[in-house]
Parts: structure tokens; sequence; C-alpha cells
């Protein structure tokens, strides 16, 4: 009896612990990274076939609520949304960008072994006025953070890699300033033509700056990712940005080449890459091939690219001199532009060779499949995630262009007439402090309306970014929330899904319909309706396994377009997002919603793969353990009973 105790305790005691953790139990399973520059999951090769997986809904912010965070088992219904369509569209890896350290990720990440997909995931970190790293007190505590959130789910089967952070080079972070002042490096961070700046500068003063300060900032980096490999096989690197000549063809003064000895533990590097229609440039010479011959023989990941849906006329060349932007709304009220044709005449840029000379979603579809073909076939790639799912409008809050004073929508077409007539948004008078091609409304607070701030980009199809397009699927919102949370938000495909479904393998098909806001419901009410307890454990799991296939609704959702075309509120009564597609304007509301309770994992469930819906297995495993627990679990009951 003695003995039986002690196995039931130990049972316990491994139940217990999971619970506790909310930890993934480590699996066989592996990523390798080999050394030809190709990565192997569980031994077959595997290129990422991926996608930035963002889902801010219409209504909601990253700078608020959960910020970011709809990987908890209380947007299980988002999931159950993109999931069958995202596979669909043969798509193997998802890149998400935040998620709470306090959380549990768990049925999230069970859910996407359950379908299939893998998960690259970033470890946020935000920006150095919410975490200085001036200390290197404080630097070590942001790399302990990372490393504890890496051992919380160690091996778990869906995640493919970790990266320690996001565009951590980019100088806007503050990061690199911090790093300027820790060490006295006399790093100028403004641009080269801006009062002797240091950035894209290889003067000998500002070589011999860098030298200081990306040396100890690389090598911080370099650090957090050591600690954390410490806890997890899987292979983890940091994801920079193409800026300050971090790859090129001058070796000498090139950031990477320089630097590699202070990044000996990145398992590959990954840069978000924004060239323009092509990789290659016209006399042959390949982004994929300079960087070859400066990575040391460690492949690439892109971990961001693609094309906006909306063609801004406000980057085209013949309105390079117009500052601030003056078209408000294209494609709507008799303005030039647009996303896309809804019937009357398209207007693009007067030069019919440019790809500004049409739709917003014509160039989008085109850019991106020839871009991801060319990543597919890269040497030295492991593969790339296209920017992004859909659109969120919420990106409209901080963008490069922007006016202090900026005008309210209601006013906007009269404060645009007004610019001619001199006032605070003409450029000389300028008392609205607008930037450079700037839209005036710019930056907007308001995340119900589908804004189209921006900036100027040259490599851009119509020479604009903007910010709130970048999504395969346009957005609809139904009405629903809980509270001033859980937006409920349809999707609507643009033709660069089916573009991408060629170039990616998918099948396409009936799963890759989109479901109605109608067809949502029930999943949502259901999630919504119970604790994060009860839908990790399956509460809600045959309800919502509905939408995996539906049959086509009323949201635009079977077409390849989208229907609004900028500067339209996608609210249940504006025509700038389509039909609601079904009895919008309804809240959802339940005194036992998740939307109240904080994420806990649920008591029938060992934190760990039981892939199904969050805690559901597929397999019928019991009390949805992983069946290789269960296996190990049921031997020491077999045990006990010998005894």
């Amino acid at each position: 009896m003695r003995s039986a105790a002690l196995l039931l305790a130990v049972v316990a005691f491994a139940l217990g612990v999971s619970l506790a953790l909310g930890a993934a139990t480590a699996t066989p399973n592996s990523v390798v990274v080999n050394a030809d520059g190709t990565m192997t999951v569980d031994g077959a090769p595997f290129k990422i076939k991926g996608i930035a997986y963002s889902v801010v809904p219409v209504g909601e912010t990253e700078r608020a609520g959960v910020e970011g965070d709809y990987f908890t088992a209380d947007y299980a219904y988002m999931w159950h949304r993109d999931f069958p369509r995202l596979k669909a569209m043969g798509v193997n890896t998802l890149r998400i960008y935040s998620w709470g350290e306090a959380a549990d990720h768990t049925a999230f990440l069970d859910t996407c072994t359950q379908y299939g997909l893998h998960v690259f995931v970033t470890h946020a970190l935000g920006f150095a006025r919410d975490h200085p790293v001036r200390t290197v007190e404080q630097q070590q505590a942001l790399a302990q953070g990372f490393a504890d959130e890496v051992a919380r789910y160690g091996d778990h089967p869906a995640i493919l890699m970790w990266s320690f952070g996001n565009e951590l080079n980019g100088w806007w972070l503050g990061f690199l300033g911090d790093f300027n002042v820790a060490y006295s490096c006399g790093w100028n961070t403004r641009q080269w033509w801006d009062n002797n700046g240091c950035i894209l500068s290889t003067t000998p003063e500002c070589l011999v700056a860098q030298d200081c300060i990306y040396s100890h900032y690389f090598g911080w980096i370099d650090g957090a990712i050591a600690l954390a490999k410490q806890h997890t096989t899987r292979p983890i690197t940091a994801t920079l940005a193409d800026v300050d000549n971090i790859v090129g063809s001058h070796p000498t003064t090139d950031l990477l080449p320089r630097f590699m000895d202070n990044m000996a533990h990145f398992d590959a590097f990954a840069f978000q890459l924004y060239r323009g229609q092509s990789f290659y440039s016209a006399d042959g010479t390949s982004y994929f091939s300079q960087y070859g011959a400066e990575a040391g023989g460690k492949p690439l990941i892109v971990a961001e690219y693609g094309v906006d849906a909306m063609n801004d006329p406000c980057g085209w060349p013949e309105n390079y001199y117009m500052q601030p932007c003056k078209v408000w709304s294209p494609g709507q009220n008799g303005q030039p532009g647009g996303t896309d044709d809804t019937g009357a005449a398209f207007v693009g840029c007067s030069n019919p060779s440019l790809p500004c000379r049409k739709p917003g979603v014509s160039a989008q579809a085109e850019w991106d499949a020839s871009l991801t073909g060319e990543i597919m076939t890269a040497p030295h790639t492991l593969g790339g995630f296209l920017f992004e799912w859909h659109d969120e409008y919420w990106k409209n809050v901080e963008t490069q262009d922007f006016c202090e004073t900026p005008s309210s929508v209601a006013d906007v077409a009269a404060n645009t007439a007004g610019i001619e007539l001199g006032n605070a948004y003409n450029k000389t008078t300028n008392s609205a402090g607008c930037t450079y091609k700037a839209h005036i409304t710019c930056g907007n607070s308001d995340s119900t309306y589908h804004d189209i701030c921006g900036y100027y980009l040259e490599s851009a199809p119509d020479q604009y970014v903007n910010e709130a397009w970048f999504g395969l699927n346009g957005v609809v919102d139904c009405g629903d929330m809980v509270g001033t949370t859980h937006h409920l938000t349809a999707l609507t495909p643009r033709p660069v899904i089916k573009a991408i479904t060629v170039v990616y393998g998918g099948e396409g098909g009936a799963a890759a319909v989109q479901p109605t806001c109608a067809q949502l419901r029930p999943c949502y009410q259901c999630v919504t309706g119970h604790t994060a307890q009860e839908v990790a454990a399956g509460q809600c799991t045959a309800v919502c396994k509905q939408l995996d296939v539906v049959q086509p609704g009323e949201n635009g959702s079977t077409g390849g377009s989208d229907s609004s075309t900028g500067g339209s509120s996608s609210s249940s009564s504006s025509t700038g997002g389509g039909s609601t597609g079904g009895s919008g304007g309804s809240t959802s509301s339940s005194s036992s919603s998740s939307g109240s309770n904080p994420p806990v994992v649920s008591s029938s469930s060992t934190g760990g793969n039981d892939g199904g819906d969050g805690g559901v297995d597929p397999s019928g495993s019991a009390a949805g353990l992983t069946p290789a627990l269960t296996t190990v679990l049921l031997a020491l009951l077999a045990a006990m009973i010998v005894v």
C-alpha cells in the first residue's frame, strides 16, 4: 500500500506541476536548423509558409485592454474563425507578436497542433519608454523574463521557434538610445542627412560609435537567447528591421558581417523586408545573395513582407509635392485611387505602366504572390511571413506621418478644402504640426474607423504605405461585444487569398469560405458565455468546430474583394465594410463571461498537449492529456493495481 500511495502521489504531483505552470509537457518532436541552411521538423524537410497573425478586432487596440493577446481560451472563437481558412490557404506557420506573460496560452497552442499549424512566437519588448535598458540590471531583467516565458512552454509541439523582440534594431523603439546613454557611445540617432546623424552613415565617427553601441546591444540580445536556450530545444532568434545598412554589399560597413561574433547564439537571422516588388534588382543581383555572402552560413527568415491593399493618391508621382495629403477617401466621394473597382470606373495614377494605375487589391495580389514565390525558392532561406492576416484599424493610432493636431473625421472634407486657403493644415502655415505626407486625420485613435494613415515609401506600389490596410482579408464589425471588449469581427477575403493559395499549394475549396457574422455567433456566444477554464476543457468545441466548413453567406465572404474602399467606418450602420450578414448590433453578455475571468488552466487538463480546442484531445485520450502522458499515467496506475 505504501508503494501504491507513493505512485499515486507521483501521478498527482505530475498533474499538479503541469497545472501550476500552465506549461506543455516536453515532447519528442524536434525542430532542427541544419548546417546546410535548411530546417527539418520531426525529421522531415520544412519550409515556413507563414502569415503574420495579429488579430486585433475592430473597436479594440493593441495599446490597451489585453494589448494584442488574443491567444488565451477567452478568444477561441477567433481561432475557429481563422484556422480552417489558413490551412485551406496552405499556411503552416503563424507568427504572433505579443502575449501577456501572466496569461496561459496552452489552449491556443493545443488548437494550433490540432489544425496542424506551427507558431513562431515573438516575445514582445515594446518600447524602451516602458522597459528601459539603461542599466545592467534592467537588461538582465528583460532577458530573464524571456527565459521564463520560454520555460513555461518548453517544447510544446506547436512551437516552431522563438524570437526575442520585434524590430529590435529600430531606433524608434528607444532601446539603442538607452544603450547609447548606458555606454557613452556618442551615437547620433538622427538620419545621416540630419545634423551629422549616424543612421545609414559610414563616416569614421559614426563607425566608431556603431562599434560601441552595436557590440553591446547585439551582445545583450545574444545573451538573452543563450539564457532562454537552457529551457527549450527550439531554435531561437531575434527579429530585426531592414535598416541602418544591416545587410548589403559592403561587408566592411554593413552591420551583420561586422557584428557576427556578437550574435553567436542566433540559430537564424530574421529580417523584416519591404524592398518593393521583387527581392531581385534589375541587374540580377538578389537580396538573398547579398545576405548569403554576409550571414556566415546562418539561414534567413523573412519575418515580414508584403504590401497594403489601398491605392493612395498621396504617393503618386504626379502628387509628389502634395503635402499634406489632400485625398482623404480614395475611391469614394469622387476621389481617385482606392482598393478596388466597385462599379464606377477606377481612376489610377496617370502613368499606365506603373502599379499605381491599378486598384489596390490587384497590386497587392500580384506583388504578394511574386514576393512569396521568390521566398519559397530562395537559397539560404527558411521561409517567410506575409503581413498580415486581416486589417487592423488600431494601426492608425501612431504612424510615421501625422499631425500634432489632427482633424476630426467629421471635419476632414472641410479642412482639406481649406488647405489651399491657408488653414492650419497648409504646409506653409502648418500650425497643426503635420509631418511630410501626413493625412490630416492622423494619428487617429478611433479604432472603429478605417482610416488611411501611413507614410511615403518609394518601394510601395503607390509609393505610400497605409498601415491599417495590409490584411489579406478586410474586416466587418458584427456589432457584438461583451462590455467594451470581445468585438466580434467577420472577414472578407481579398484577391490575394487565392493568389497565395496557389503559391503555398493550399487546397482552397469549401474550407476557404469565410463565415458570416451570423455563422460566427454560436461559437462566439458559447466562448464568451463560459469561463476560460470551461472553454479550455472543451465546453465549446462541438459548436465551434462547425465553423470548419460553412456555406457561402452574405458578408462578401466567398468573393475575392473587400467592399470597403477607404476612409470608412466599419460599424453596422456603415456602407464601408459590407453588410453584417446577420442580426448585427446585438450585445452578448454573461455573468460568467470569460471577459471577466482571468485565464486559468482547466482542472481536467495537464496544461500540456491535448491537441484539442483548448483541452479536448481529438484522439480521445483520458482527461484531455497528451497520448504520451496518458500512457505514462496509465502505466503507473496499472502498477498501483499490481501492488
